[in-house]
């Protein structure tokens, strides 16, 4: 019988495949149900037993194996993510806040933030935070008590110098990470603690910090070696670009986002294009040609040249501060580097599996990671894609007999197939990362399919162009100007296409994110379709997949539907966005807000909106012309559809530089702005009403606070009243004007502060539960004597986001995404 000239199968040549698919099941396992780690290491070693035993036997063997690898994932995550040494700082007995002094070794360069110096921020508020980690030795007080354990230092200001290796003092408060306020927001512990981190101490002033001596040891030398080569290629982009492009430069070669403004991060994520943001194995294949070139041309022999390129790459990997997705690429490159020259065959499932397990053996942690995810998604999305692209053209080779063409047909034919292998990968790249980014940005942008064929071909000569600039400019600072001419030109022209496909009619559509179980089982189906050799199992798996394909975005793109009232006071600190989900499914938001952090409570809006599947907007009505209360609402605009902008008469305040800007924003969106008050009712679906109790046409006074709109949403027999900022002859106004009611949810009007809730306003509402808007809890007191009678009274700053949800029988259930009810 003939032999049979197809290729292997996927999983015959793939062996590293399961077994990284084991150690990272392991991991997952640890993270969520963690063992002790006396039995995971005894069941490790029987399952090792077990597999040299049964090495023979396939399927025991295997299973055993298979087993044996996972239990030692779970192990090397206890290992990395528990276990604390018995002097870690994390085991001495201290409460947050708690006054410490504490002496300690510099273990990474001082990271400085700039402070958000935005008009609508206080500009006591503008001071820029420097943060480094510190390999704690003792705690110094009445008696010195050793430590141990890597802390977070954050101090407010600019440090003198210190180094890498310096022996300090620190004084400040300890800080004990906890749940983040927004659970869809970025948790700080889970961060830190990824890093081995479990305490933070904050420093209130930079003479808090005193240099004690130097500690260095080699890896302290090694390390200022990395950040003074990272810091000198910084310098090198930033002495030769040009200011528009300089951040996009930097970040694209080096992955320092800090420069980015939020208008080149929103276009390139309406664009799709995020992704040439991260570096990427198409950095290190484009650093590793260059390399080889160079050698090449220089006549360097074959070792030489392994060694230079590997070292290069390496040594791009420490300068990009050894990030998961450059790992992944450098650790693949360097393999396939040694592979080729030890004239092995390179199965490219093998290696990225391969290079998958020697990452989570060194930080297990990196499994959790977004851009780890998506880099080996998109990595294995190519790798299979590929696989199509070569079938196809064994398939489809040209008949050796047929009739020679013309030039011009020959190079149409392959401007047309290059074209259709670039949609075939892009489309690939899609299938496997597209439910994952929804997941996280909520976002999808069609728009990226089309213009990421172009842009990804263009990615090598503004690369090459960026590295020639880092590599001459590092060697010979003086002829550095040469290739970055041409770096800042592609950085240009990358500019002028990402802008334009952001600002293109439905580039980009908010969609909800799928679950995660669907996430589960999408992966699944998709890993098993992959792995399971062709026969009609394989079928069957890519039948499933596209059906859950299907099913997910039935899912995610049907209408809402509601049959209750649902008021969810958003946790945004000091300031205010309550948004209403009525019965109909309308929707509408009071306030947009908060105290000199207009971004972040931009960015808790949004993500309470996504969560929730709403991507838009019937109304937003801002209460009144404070800045805690409307500057999230320029950029909520320009993100989501909304149909009407309500305000009271006194809003429009054109002496207001920032009021000023958000009108012109409402205009250059074509969006209605209308000035509403006492007496109006907004017509809604269903048995809801929401109507509007002050202030009246009327109503006049200096003082921005009394004019707040006050809202009131009636449902069921039960009552909200939300009540902005309001005060003094504005809280008197509405008494006198309103009978008083049993009012079931209440907003404590001005975040709970003494001028506006008053035993006169209490006895008026009688609030059954009370809610106050705020990012401490020092008013707590005076809101319980003065609302003595409320069932309950909670704070945004104990509780985070607060949910009321009014059922059609009028029950009313409460949640809160902090803390326990009262």
């Amino acid at each position: 019988m003939a032999r049979s000239t197809r290729p292997p199968r996927f999983p015959d040549r793939s062996p590293l495949l399961p077994a990284a698919a084991a150690f990272a099941v392991g991991i997952v396992v640890d993270r969520h149900f963690s063992f002790p780690p006396v039995g995971l290491f005894l069941l490790a070693l029987l399952s090792t037993i077990a597999a040299v035993t049964l090495w023979r036997s396939k399927w025991p063997g295997t299973l055993c194996l298979v087993a044996a690898l996972a239990t030692l994932g779970a192990l090397r995550h206890h290992q990395v993510w528990t276990l604390r040494g018995p002097e870690d700082l994390s085991r001495i007995d201290l409460v947050d806040d708690t006054p410490v002094r504490l002496v300690g070794v510099v273990e990474s360069p001082v990271d400085v933030r700039r402070s958000e110096e935005s008009p609508d921020t206080p500009a006591w508020m503008w001071v820029d935070r420097s943060s480094f980690n510190l390999r704690a030795e003792r705690l110094v007080g009445n008696q010195i008590v050793p430590t141990s354990g890597l802390v977070r230092v954050d101090v407010s200001g600019h440090l003198p110098p210190i180094e890498i290796g310096d022996r300090i003092e620190v004084l400040g408060h300890i800080r004990i990470p906890g749940e983040p306020r927004d659970p869809e927001g970025f948790d700080l512990r889970l961060w830190l603690k990824s890093q081995g981190i479990d305490r933070a101490i904050v420093v209130g002033h930079p003479e808090g910090v005193v240099r004690l001596g130097s500690a260095v040891t080699l890896r302290h030398r090694l390390s200022r070696v990395r950040h003074s080569l990272r810091s000198r290629s910084e310098q090198v982009l930033t002495q030769n670009l040009g200011p528009d492009v300089r951040a996009v430069g930097t970040s694209l070669l080096l992955g320092t986002r800090a420069g980015l403004t939020n208008e080149i991060r929103d276009a390139f994520i309406d664009s799709g294009t995020m992704h040439l943001l991260a570096i990427s194995g198409l950095h290190v294949a484009i650093l590793a040609g260059l390399v080889l070139a160079v050698c090449r041309l220089s006549g360097t022999s074959s070792t030489w040249t392994v060694l230079i390129v590997v070292s290069t790459l390496w040594g791009y990997a420490l300068v990009t501060d050894l990030r998961p997705p450059v790992l992944r690429s450098v650790v693949l490159g360097c393999l396939a580097v040694l592979a080729l020259a030890g004239a092995r065959q390179v199965s490219g499932p093998n290696l990225l599996a391969g290079t998958a397990f020697l990452l989570l053996l060194w930080n297990p942690g990196d499994l959790f990671d977004l851009g780890a995810q998506l880099s080996f998604l998109a990595v294995g999305a190519i790798l299979w894609s590929t696989k199509l692209i070569a079938a196809w053209r064994r398939s489809h080779s040209p008949d050796p007999l047929a009739p020679e063409s013309t030039h011009w047909y020959r190079a149409w034919k392959w401007m047309r197939d290059k074209s259709a292998e670039g949609y075939v990968v892009t489309a690939a790249i899609w299938l496997f990362t597209l439910p994952l980014t929804l997941a996280w940005f909520h976002l999808f942008a069609p728009i990226g399919f089309l213009v990421n064929v172009i842009l990804v071909p263009f990615s090598g000569p503004l690369l090459t162009a960026g590295f020639a600039t880092l590599g001459v400019g590092l060697l010979a600072p003086s002829l550095a100007w040469i290739p970055a001419t041409a770096y800042d030109f592609c950085l240009r022209v990358l500019m002028f296409v990402v802008h334009g496909a952001a600002h293109t009619p439905f580039a980009n559509v908010p969609t909800p994110g799928p679950a995660a179980w669907q996430l589960a089982v999408f992966y699944g189906l998709l890993f098993a379709a992959i792995v399971v050799p062709r026969t009609l199992w394989k079928r069957r798996l890519w039948l499933s997949l596209g059906i859950a394909v299907v099913v997910m975005l039935g899912l995610a793109v049907r209408p809402r539907t509601a049959a209750d009232l649902v008021v969810s006071f958003l946790d945004v600190g000091h300031g205010g966005a309550v948004l209403f989900e009525f019965p109909g499914g309308q929707t509408a938001l009071f306030d947009a807000g908060s105290f000199g952090r207009g971004d972040a409570a931009g960015e808790t809006i949004q993500r309470a909106l996504e969560t929730r599947r709403i991507t838009g907007l019937d109304a937003l009505i801002l209460s009144h012309a404070d800045a805690d209360h409307y500057n999230a609402a320029a950029s909520l605009l320009q993100r989501f559809p909304v149909g009407v902008v309500y305000v009271s008469q006194a809003f429009p305040d054109m002496t207001q530089r920032s009021v000023s800007r958000l009108c012109e924003t409402v205009v250059g969106e074509q969006l209605p702005l209308r000035i509403i008050q006492a007496g109006d009712a907004m017509m809604l679906r269903g048995e809801c009403t929401l109507d509007v109790l002050h202030p009246s046409g009327g109503f006049r006074d200096r003082l921005d606070n009394a004019h707040s709109i006050v809202l009131r949403a009636r449902f069921a027999g039960r009552t909200v009243l939300v009540t902005g900022d309001v005060e003094k002859s504005g809280v008197r106004a509405l008494l006198e004007t309103h009978p008083p009611g049993r009012i079931d949810v209440f907003q404590a009007p001005h975040h709970g502060g003494r001028m506006s809730n008053t035993t006169d306003l209490a006895r008026w509402a009688l609030p059954r539960y009370v809610v106050a808007c705020n990012r401490d809890d020092t008013v707590l007191p005076h809101l319980k004597n003065v609302y003595a009678d409320a069932d309950r009274i909670l704070t945004s700053a104990s509780h985070g986001t607060v949910t009321a949800t009014i059922r059609r029988n009028g029950e009313i259930e409460l949640a809160t995404t902090r803390g326990n009810l009262p």
